[in-house]
């Protein structure tokens, strides 16, 4: 499945998670990173160029951001008006970037004249100075607070990831941009296949009163059969039949027959060995 198979749902998770992860970083970050093309500016050179009056007119730190960082640091960016190199006119003057980042969430001014309790910061030094000074003026970026830009940019993904996206795709899919989807198979054809003739039901009996007579009949008749052969007489057991035989003698004619010259002997079984016959005398 590709990411046109995605559902609408499925990229608003994608989008949430992306922008959770973005708004960490950002938060991670935004401590070490620093603006682009900025030069740093020490706080005893940003507090004395504050408090001198405007140059033609012109403030010496203009557009001045106080920008929110994790650990409650803060990083202030300003447009500072320099004088331009190899500029032939002496009063040239033109504004350049410049910042400088805190290094705890309290601020001591190193300039005299300013409260200092536990809970001063960058900010109430910038509020004390616009009130002393009419060309102090300062702006908070309340959207860079760490947890606030966090769901910022967990709803601008939502948004854009699960809003806009998907109804792009599904445009460019309609256009025909996507990969050609795979044929889809043909469906297995089942009605080739017969099944087998239902088995004949078999015929249940037209009437139930019909079967109960049968069973009637045929206990009776089992009853009448009982009844007959009680009836009939034991029959006598037949006498013994006599033997009729003499005496039974011993068999004769076994000398006869030479079996009193046999000699049975042997190891494993007895073997039948004829006697030697008498060798005649000689006569002296």
């Amino acid at each position: 499945m590709g990411i046109e198979g995605l559902r609408r749902w499925q990229w608003v998770v994608i989008g949430l998670v992306l922008g959770i992860s973005l708004g960490y970083a950002r938060n991670r970050l935004g401590n070490s990173i620093g603006s682009v093309g900025a030069r740093n500016l020490g706080p005893e050179r940003f507090q004395a160029e504050l408090a001198q009056p405007p140059f033609e007119g012109k403030p010496i730190l203009a557009n001045i951001v106080v920008h929110p960082l994790d650990g409650g640091l803060y990083r202030v960016t300003m447009q500072r008006l320099v004088q331009p190199l190899n500029a032939r006119d002496p009063n040239a003057r033109v504004y350049q970037p410049w910042e400088w980042q805190t290094h705890g969430p309290t601020f001591k001014p190193a300039i005299a004249g300013g409260a200092n309790p536990r809970t001063y910061t960058v900010r109430s030094y910038l509020d004390e100075m616009s009130r002393r000074h009419g060309w102090v003026k300062y702006r908070y970026a309340w959207w860079g607070e760490p947890r606030l830009a966090m769901g910022l940019w967990a709803l601008g993904s939502v948004v854009v990831v699960g809003g806009i996206w998907p109804t792009v795709l599904n445009l460019l899919v309609g256009a025909g941009y996507s990969r050609p989807r795979p044929a889809p198979e043909p469906e297995y054809d089942l009605s080739r296949f017969k099944g087998e003739p239902p088995l004949a039901a078999v015929a249940a009996p037209a009437d139930d009163s019909r079967l109960a007579e049968l069973e009637a009949k045929l206990l009776s008749d089992l009853e009448t059969d009982e009844a007959d052969r009680r009836k009939e007489p034991p029959a006598r057991p037949k006498d013994p039949s006599k033997l009729t035989g003499g005496p039974l003698s011993p068999a004769q004619g076994g000398a006869a027959n030479g079996e009193s010259s046999k000699k049975f002997d042997g190891e494993f079984y007895p073997v039948a060995r004829s006697a030697p016959s008498p060798k005649p005398k000689k006569a002296c």
